[in-house]
C-alpha cells in the first residue's frame, strides 16, 4: 500500500462518543432552557482546551452552510434537518468536534485522514474527559453509558473508517466482501452514514456492538476488519491490472480525460469519475493528486460545498458548469 496510513484505500478514521446528562430528557423531548444550559456547560468546559473551538448554532446557519457541513462530515444529516436546539463546536484544525442535541445530548467526534483509529480514539477520549470535568454523564452499572438509541448503550463508541473500494466493485467481488464482514459485527453504510447510498465506491465501515467490550477492544476488532478489506482491495487491483490490460487502463484514463476537459458535469458523474481517476493515479497510470487531495476534491465538488465556494446559490445547470471549470482548474497541471 502507498503508505502506513493506507490512504490509497482508507480515506479517514472517525471515532464518535455519545454522552447524555442524567435527569434531562433526550434532545427530542427537552425544552429550550435545558438545551441552553447544556450548551453553556460545554462552552465553559472547552475554554480549558489549548485549541480553540468555533461555535455554530444550527439555527443561525443558512441551509446551504448546514448541508455543506454534512458533506464535510462535520455534522449528521439529522442535525442539519433539526436546527432549532442543535449546535456544532469544531476545533481550529477541523479534526475534533462536538455535536450538541442530535440524537444524544453530546456526540464527540474526531476524524483524521488515513488509518489513524488509535489517534482518533485518543483525541476524542481526551475531549470527553475535559467535558466530564464540568458535567456528569448518565451511567448505570453494569450497563455503562446510557444513550437514546439502545444500540449505542455501553461505551457509546462508534469507530468507523471511510474506505475506497473501486477494484472490488469493478471485479464484482464487493458484495461478497461486505457479506463476509457483517457477521463480524460490522455495519456498512454509504458515504454520508445511515440511510445514504454509496457514491464513488466509498463506504463507511463501523462497529455495531458497543456493549460488553472496552473502547480498545472495539477499535481492535474494527481495525482487523479494515486491514482485511484493504488487502482484498489491493488484490483486486492487481487482478484487474493483470487481466484487464489496456481495456482496464483505457476505462480509467477516459475518466481522467472527462474530468480534465468536460465543460459541464453533475455531482453524481463527478463522484463516479473521480473514483476511477483516483484509482488510475494510485496505480501509476497518470500523475494525479495525492490520496488526501482526491478526497478533499471529492468533497469540494458536492452541491452545497461547491455553491459555498462560489459564494452564491447557482441553479443546478450553472453549478454543473462551475463544477467542470473547478475540476479543470484543479487538474490542469496533472498530465
Amino acid at each position: 500500500m502507498s503508505n502506513d496510513l493506507m490512504q490509497d484505500v482508507v480515506l479517514s478514521s472517525r471515532v464518535r462518543i455519545a454522552r447524555n446528562l442524567p435527569d434531562v430528557p433526550f434532545p427530542h423531548a427537552m425544552n429550550d432552557a435545558q438545551a441552553q444550559e447544556i450548551v453553556y456547560n460545554v462552552l465553559n468546559a472547552l475554554k480549558q482546551q489549548d485549541q480553540a473551538f468555533s461555535f455554530h448554532p444550527m439555527v443561525s446557519e443558512p441551509p446551504l452552510e448546514r448541508q455543506s457541513m454534512v458533506e464535510k462530515h462535520w455534522i449528521s444529516p439529522e442535525l442539519a434537518d433539526n436546527p432549532q436546539k442543535s449546535a456544532l463546536l469544531i476545533s481550529a484544525d477541523e479534526t475534533t468536534s462536538v455535536m450538541l442535541h442530535e440524537e444524544d445530548h453530546l456526540r464527540v467526534q474526531c476524524i483524521l485522514p488515513g488509518f489513524q483509529g488509535s489517534e482518533a480514539l485518543k483525541r476524542a477520549t481526551e475531549l470527553v474527559k475535559v467535558l466530564e470535568g464540568q458535567m456528569q454523564f448518565a451511567y448505570q452499572e453494569p450497563i455503562g453509558y446510557l444513550t437514546c438509541c439502545p444500540t449505542n448503550v455501553g461505551t457509546g463508541l462508534r469507530v468507523s473508517f471511510m474506505v475506497h473500494l473501486p477494484a472490488l466493485a469493478l471485479t464484482g467481488d464487493l458484495q461478497k466482501t461486505l457479506d463476509d464482514i457483517r457477521p463480524q459485527g460490522m455495519t456498512i453504510r454509504g458515504i454520508y452514514g445511515e440511510g445514504s447510498s454509496a457514491q464513488g465506491h466509498i463506504y463507511q465501515i463501523s462497529n455495531q456492538v458497543t456493549l460488553g467490550v472496552t473502547e480498545e477492544e472495539c477499535l481492535q476488532i474494527v481495525e482487523t476488519v479494515i486491514r482485511e478489506i484493504a488487502n482484498r482491495e489491493q488484490s483486486a487491483r492487481k487482478k484487474m491490472e493483470q487481466e484487464g490490460g489496456y481495456s482496464f487502463q483505457d476505462r480509467l484514463m477516459r475518466a481522467v480525460g472527462t474530468l480534465r476537459y468536460a465543460r459541464r458535469i453533475s455531482s453524481k458523474e463527478a463522484t463516479s469519475l473521480l473514483s476511477l481517476a483516483w484509482l488510475a493515479a494510485d496505480m501509476g497510470y497518470w500523475n494525479g493528486l495525492e490520496d488526501g487531495e482526491f478526497y478533499e476534491l471529492l468533497i469540494s465538488v458536492q452541491p452545497a460545498t461547491l455553491s459555498c465556494l462560489k459564494k452564491n446559490q447557482p441553479n443546478e445547470a450553472e453549478r454543473d458548469v462551475f463544477r467542470a471549470e473547478y475540476l479543470r482548474d484543479t487538474l490542469k497541471d496533472h498530465a
